[in-house]
C-alpha cells in the first residue's frame, strides 16, 4: 500500500490536522496488519467475544500486578505460579488451536509421567557419570536409565552406585537404588526428575550461555529417554502425547521423532531393540485406537504425522543411513510420515551446507519413486549474524524447505522475509524455547512481533513443553 499521508518537513499542522494525520498514520498501518483483514471481516459473535476476552486479559493483569508483583518483561519461569490460576490460560486450553507444528515427541510430556511405569519394571536399572558419594557428586552426577535382560541384570546384580568404587560404566537395579537413597524413595524420584527438567538456575544464570543450556537440555534428553524408550512405556507414552493435544484442544499434530542410527526402543525383556519399521508400527496402531475413542466421545482430533528426525551431528554413513530408512518408512506408512529434519544444536557444527549433496540426493531419489517426503528443517535457531549457522537460512530456503523450524535469526535477512511471504513458508515459532535456551532475554523481545508485522507466515510452537 503506497504511504499517502503528508509527512513534508515543512508543513505546519494545527492542532486539529495533526490529530487528523496522526490518525490517518495509524489507520494506514493497521490495513497492512497481518490480522487486519480477520479483524475487519469477523462476524459480530466474534467481535463481542473479543471485547470479552480483552476485558478478562485487562482484569487479570491488573490482578496479577497487584497479586504476584507482575510486570511486562518477566522471565517465563518467573510467571508459571501465577499461571495456576489464570483465566487466559483456562481459555486458552479449551478453544480450538488448529495445528502444533514444531514439537519433539520425547519431550511432550513432563517426565513423572513415566516415572511410575519405570518402577513397575523390575528389570529397569539406573548408572551414573560417578558414585553417589557426596553432596558435589549428588550435584554434578548425571543418571541414564536402561532395561537390562536377564543375563546382563544377573551380570550387575553386585552394583551399588553409593560405593565409593563404583564404575560408571555399571548399572544398579532401579528398586535398589531407590531402596538405598539417602532421602528415600521420594528423594530418589525427586534427585531424578530434576535432573531431566530444565531449572530456573540453569536458564537464568547471571553465568549461563547458549551453550550451557544446550548442555542441560541434552542431558535432560539423553536420561529422559530410558524412561520412554522402552516397548510398554513408548506404546503408554503414545496414548497420552494423544490425549494431551486432544484435551489442549489441538486438532492436528507433525511431531518430531527423534529416529537417527542410534534411537530405538528395547523390548520390555531387555534382550532386544525394535526396528524403526516395529517403532512406528506401535504408533500407528496405538493411534488408529484411541481415535476411535475420541470420535466416541465427539471430540475433534484428525490425529498427528510424523517428521523424521536425524541429528544433524551424524556422521555421513548414518546420515545416508538415516536418508534410506526414512524413504523406507515413507513408503511402508505413506500416512504417517510426513517430512525430514535434521534436529540438534546448529551453533554446534555441520550446517546444513554440509549436508547439502546428501539432501539433494535424497530429495532425487524421492522424485523418482514418486514420494512425498519434504523437507522442514530447523535453521536460524541462533544469535550467529553472517556466520554459518545465520547462513542455514539461505540452505533451507534453496533446499525447499516446506517450514522453517524457529527461524529465530530471519528478522535479519529482509530478502528471505520476502521469499517466505511470497512461497508461503511458514516459521515455527517456538517463543518459550527461545527464552529459555538464551536467545531472547524476555518474550516481548522475541522477533516474532517483528515478523508477523511484516505478514510472515507464522505458526506458535511449544518445542519441548515436558521439561
Amino acid at each position: 500500500m503506497p504511504f499517502n499521508v503528508s509527512m513534508d518537513q515543512g508543513v505546519e499542522y494545527s492542532v486539529a490536522g495533526y490529530a487528523k494525520a496522526r490518525a490517518a498514520l495509524q489507520q494506514q498501518e493497521r490495513e497492512i496488519s497481518f490480522d487486519f483483514a480477520f479483524k475487519r471481516d469477523q462476524s459480530s459473535l466474534e467481535t463481542k467475544a473479543s471485547a470479552v476476552f480483552d476485558r478478562i486479559r485487562i482484569a487479570e493483569y491488573d490482578r496479577l500486578k497487584s497479586t504476584f508483583g507482575f510486570e511486562r518483561g518477566q522471565k517465563f519461569y518467573s510467571i508459571l505460579p501465577s499461571l495456576e490460576d489464570s483465566d487466559l490460560l483456562r481459555i486458552a486450553r479449551r478453544s480450538p488451536k488448529g495445528a502444533l507444528l514444531h514439537c519433539h515427541f520425547d519431550a511432550m510430556l513432563p517426565p513423572e509421567v513415566m516415572l511410575p511405569m519405570a518402577q513397575q519394571m523390575t528389570n529397569m536399572h539406573i548408572k551414573c557419570t560417578e558414585p553417589l558419594v557426596s553432596p558435589d557428586s549428588f550435584s554434578k552426577g548425571l543418571p541414564e536409565m536402561q532395561l537390562l535382560s536377564q543375563t546382563k541384570a544377573l551380570a550387575m546384580s553386585h552394583v551399588n552406585i553409593f560405593d565409593e568404587f563404583y564404575s560408571s560404566e555399571d548399572f544398579m537395579l532401579y528398586s535398589d537404588f531407590r531402596r538405598s537413597f539417602p532421602t528415600g524413595e521420594k528423594g530418589a524420584d525427586e534427585w531424578l526428575l530434576s535432573k531431566i527438567e530444565l531449572q530456573k538456575d540453569d536458564a537464568y544464570s547471571p553465568e549461563r550461555t547458549v551453550n550451557s543450556v544446550w548442555q542441560c537440555m541434552n542431558s535432560s534428553m539423553r536420561i529422559n529417554r530410558g524412561l520412554l524408550r522402552y516397548e510398554s512405556a513408548w506404546r503408554d507414552y503414545t496414548r497420552r502425547v494423544i490425549w494431551n493435544l486432544v484435551e489442549d484442544g489441538i486438532s492436528y499434530a507433525e511431531i518430531r521423532f527423534a529416529m537417527h542410527y542410534s534411537s530405538t526402543v528395547t523390548s520390555d525383556d531387555g534382550e532386544r531393540s525394535l526396528s524403526h519399521k516395529e517403532m512406528i508400527a506401535i504408533v500407528e496402531e496405538v493411534l488408529n485406537q484411541e481415535k476411535k475413542k475420541i470420535e466416541e466421545r465427539s471430540l475433534v482430533f484428525h490425529g498427528f504425522k510424523i517428521i523424521y528426525a536425524n541429528l544433524r551431528g551424524c556422521s555421513p554413513w548414518e546420515m545416508r543411513w538415516c536418508i534410506q530408512d526414512a524413504i523406507c518408512l515413507k513408503q511402508e506408512f505413506p500416512d504417517l510420515i510426513c517430512g525430514f529434519d535434521l534436529c540438534g544444536q546448529e551453533d554446534a557444527g555441520m550446517p546444513l551446507s554440509f549436508w547439502v549433496p546428501d539432501l539433494l540426493d535424497m530429495q532425487k531419489q524421492c522424485r523418482d519413486l514418486g514420494l512425498h517426503l519434504p523437507l522442514i528443517l530447523h535453521a536460524g535457531e541462533t544469535l550467529d549474524d553472517g556466520g554459518d549457522t545465520d547462513s542455514n537460512l539461505y540452505d533451507a530456503i534453496l533446499l525447499q524447505s516446506k517450514r522453517i523450524g524457529h527461524g529465530y535469526s530471519l528478522h535479519k535477512h529482509p530478502l528471505l522475509i520476502e521469499i517466505c511471504k511470497q512461497r508461503d513458508i511458514a516459521i515455527e515459532i517456538c517463543p518459550t524455547s527461545n527464552e529459555l535456551l538464551g536467545l531472547c532475554e524476555q518474550m516481548q523481545a522475541h522477533p516474532v512481533y517483528s515478523l508477523l508485522a511484516q505478514s510472515v507466515p507464522c505458526t506458535i510452537n511449544t518445542d519441548d513443553p515436558g521439561f
